[in-house]
């Protein structure tokens, strides 16, 4: 009987000790974002989209279910789950809803703050967690401020409010890699066409050299290697001049490619 309680005891730690591990891998995201968000400003680009943002809130159980209330009466129930920095959603209160996806941009404490796409455009969501309505207000008059808008934030009428799959974001991945691959292509053009030209100076180039038998015939041994050496000296020279000129060409080249590759990196940050 002893051993039969021991026995039980070790797996009852056993088992313990695993929650414990999987309690604390749960993501940091996952921690801070449980409680009830009211929503304190909405942006599109630089512009505060003007609505009834007091209606706007969200409230992330630790058991993994969400509410959210929008304008319009708006009102989803479901699950919610998180991946690195995206916050995937499912409407339970729909039939077949589809899982939805927004970009976490922020998360602090008492701050979050959601990406999202309406319409094709990128919005910015600010939440605020667990304050008073006097603290709201004086939070969206510093955001106002910050902004240096002066744009109110509620109207009497508005336009529903839905979290969103961040289609734009992909959509602007996809131009961006097919833009990469039209440069690739128009760049080998460019390198197959500058090769023909390199190929066809080349073959004038050999023919130049190519003394006529007649001439060839009139010139003494001497003056035929002396002659022969003067060119071999001037190609030697032509050949280190256009190699030279396709280093400068490929470092500008690089140059370009690097830029642009950096521009793209600062883009999607």
């Amino acid at each position: 009987m002893h051993t039969i309680f021991i026995l039980s005891m070790k797996k009852t730690l056993h088992l313990f000790l695993v929650l414990l591990f999987f309690m604390a891998c749960k993501s940091e995201n996952e921690r801070r974002i449980i409680g009830k968000w009211q929503a304190l400003q909405l942006m599109e680009c630089d512009n505060v989209i003007p609505i009834q943002i007091e209606l706007v809130d969200i409230e992330f159980m630790s058991n993994g279910k969400y509410i959210f209330h929008s304008t319009l009466n708006v009102k989803e129930e479901g699950d919610y789950r998180i991946r690195k920095n995206f916050l995937f959603t499912q409407d339970k209160m729909r039939e077949k809803a589809p899982e939805k996806a927004v970009l976490i941009k922020s998360l602090e404490e008492d701050t979050l703050v959601l990406q999202m796409s309406f319409k094709g455009k990128d919005q910015w969501l600010t939440l605020v967690k667990n304050i008073s309505e006097d603290k709201v207000k004086k939070k969206k008059e510093v955001q106002i401020q910050t902004d240096a808008t002066g744009v109110p934030t509620t109207v009497a009428t508005a336009t529903p409010l839905t979290i969103n799959p961040l289609d734009s974001i992909q959509k602007k991945e996809e131009g961006e890699k097919k833009a990469a691959d039209k440069e690739v292509q128009s760049k080998k053009q460019e390198a197959a066409a500058d090769k023909k030209r390199e190929a066809e100076a080349d073959r004038k180039l050999e023919a130049a050299k190519k003394p006529s038998k007649k001439e060839e015939s009139n010139l003494s041994t001497a003056e035929a290697y002396k002659k022969r050496e003067a060119k071999r000296i001037a190609d030697e020279r032509k050949e280190k001049e256009v190699a030279e000129k396709k280093a400068a060409q490929f470092r500008k080249e690089y140059a370009i490619r690097e830029a642009e590759r950096k521009k793209r990196e600062s883009r999607k940050n």
